[in-house]
């Protein structure tokens, strides 16, 4: 089967009358039938019309015997020509009858051919988009008369590729100080390098408290490429290990990408991916933090303060006890999770105020001593919490 080279032909005032015809019913003449009907059943009713009773053999107009080799911007029709015919002709358009174009195959080079067989490939359709494709034959004007000029195979219709490409990632938890690998993937491999936008931004979760630019390092936008001729395209996201306070909600950032304008790819379903920052006690008080994690220091699965979680607080029993480490007060809820603590001992820490419910989740607190800070006056609710104590030392 030979594959022939594509270009556009300018053939004088024959071609000129025949593309008017085919403009002109481009735009007014569309069918969603197949075979001789479509946007060209105005042409095709001229090109076979005949006052001559005798069939026609099937040889004297061209026939479409397949259309292959979909990509996102070409197709290969495959197609058998006509006999006695100078020239070929394959023509497209799209199915609204816009983007109208003729690509011809010269007749030396079906005149060359042992087969009658043929595949022209045309490019430059756009991704995801269908099309009608007709083959036209050009027997020359001297030979017969002009209502026979032209023959043509009838309309076949066929799509171009699209590629989906989507975020293929979980949403999931994260530790502060985590490399995160953002993959995107597609389902048709570009012809040329893709690139893929993403934004970080948050979500519409009242439940959660937004991240922000001190959450991850580098910048709010960026890009990841796929390849020409390859399927997916990563790159790394770090979530920064801040100081912030963790107030009992969790931080969360949200990862949305976006392709250019005029890609050849479509968006899929996935979009974006929701990451929530599971900080441990990494942002409590020093002081609270280290007593924290040295009540957990023979679990193994505890290497860093962001690995610890909830269960892993609420297993923590017996009491703590930190005497003339703090200086800068505590924060907010520094001891939330803490529910089978059973003591709580803040000596001589310089505490001059506290938040009003740092206290909130010891429910399981029999004895608490506050002795020889600097407390002046104390939030009115500061001890709702503690349903369990017994012995308060103030």
């Amino acid at each position: 089967m030979a594959k022939h080279s594509i270009h556009l032909l300018v053939f004088g005032g024959v071609f000129f009358v025949f593309a008017l015809a085919v403009t002109v019913f481009a735009v007014t003449g569309q069918s969603t039938e197949e075979g001789r009907a479509g946007p060209l059943g105005l042409l095709g009713a001229i090109a076979h019309a005949s006052t001559d009773p005798t069939p026609t053999p099937s040889r004297d107009v061209p026939s479409i015997t397949s259309l292959t080799n979909h990509t996102l911007n070409s197709i290969d029709v495959n197609w058998e020509e006509a006999d006695d015919t100078d020239l070929h002709w394959v023509y497209s358009v799209k199915t609204d009858g816009t983007d109208g174009r003729f690509q011809s195959v010269p007749a030396a080079s079906t005149d060359s051919d042992s087969t009658s067989s043929h595949t022209t490939t045309i490019t430059g359709l756009d991704a995801g988009t269908e099309y009608w494709f007709a083959v036209l034959g050009v027997k020359s004007p001297s030979e017969v008369s002009p209502k026979e000029w032209f023959s043509w195979s009838g309309w076949v219709k066929g799509t171009t590729l699209v590629g989906i490409v989507s975020l293929d990632v979980k949403d999931q938890p994260v530790d502060e100080g985590q490399t995160m690998i953002l993959k995107v993937i597609s389902t048709v491999a570009p012809t040329s390098d893709l690139t893929v936008n993403y934004t970080i931004g948050t979500d519409d979760d009242d439940s959660t408290d937004d991240a922000d630019s001190d959450d991850y390092i580098g910048s709010a936008t960026g890009s990841v490429t796929i390849a020409a001729g390859a399927t997916e395209g990563v790159t790394s996201i770090v979530i920064n290990d801040d100081s912030d306070i963790d107030d009992g909600t969790r931080e969360t950032l949200v990862v949305t990408i976006t392709l250019p304008e005029g890609s050849s790819h479509r968006l899929g379903e996935r979009t974006s991916w929701t990451l929530t920052i599971h900080e441990g006690v990494c942002d409590h008080t020093a002081k609270v933090r280290d007593a924290i994690l040295k009540k957990l220091e023979d679990d193994p699965n505890i290497r860093h303060c962001a690995n610890v979680t909830e269960p892993d607080l609420n297993g923590i029993t017996g009491g703590i006890i930190i005497v003339g480490e703090i200086t800068a007060g505590l924060k907010a809820r520094d001891f939330r999770g803490l529910t089978g603590l059973d003591d709580l001992t803040l000596k001589r820490n310089l505490l001059t105020t506290l938040p009003e419910d740092v206290f909130d989740d010891l429910t399981g607190l029999r004895t608490m001593s506050l002795e020889q800070n600097l407390l002046t006056t104390l939030p009115e609710d500061v001890f709702d919490g503690l349903t369990g104590l017994t012995t308060l030392d103030l």
